[in-house]
């Protein structure tokens, strides 16, 4: 039988982690592990995460029109775990409250 106790499970703990980890790394260290982890409430650190992935999904959405002979704005390709980190955000959805 399963432990009755409230705790985080791995992959929670993991996705928090991977979170905190490209916030850090995308943002060219705007944002530190401290600040992340232990000093911004989660709320705002959804906030903040939901608008870089749009930012990223926007600059990814540029790469391909200038692929495709469009626009050149686009600043360089997203890399694939962010892309990946991305997909996973978009199917929990932007306030579910997992982070």
């Amino acid at each position: 039988m399963a432990s009755a106790f409230f705790g985080l499970t791995a992959e929670y703990k993991r996705d928090i982690q991977d979170r905190i980890f490209q916030m850090c790394y995308y943002t060219k260290g705007s944002y530190t592990w401290t600040e992340l982890y232990f000093d911004m409430p989660v709320y705002l650190r959804n906030y903040h995460y939901n608008k870089l992935v749009e930012a990223l999904n926007k600059e990814a959405a540029a790469v391909e029109k200038a692929k495709s002979g469009g626009s050149t704005e686009a600043s360089g390709p997203v890399p694939q775990s962010v892309l990946n980190a991305m997909a996973r955000a978009d199917q929990r959805g932007p306030n579910d409250g997992t982070t």
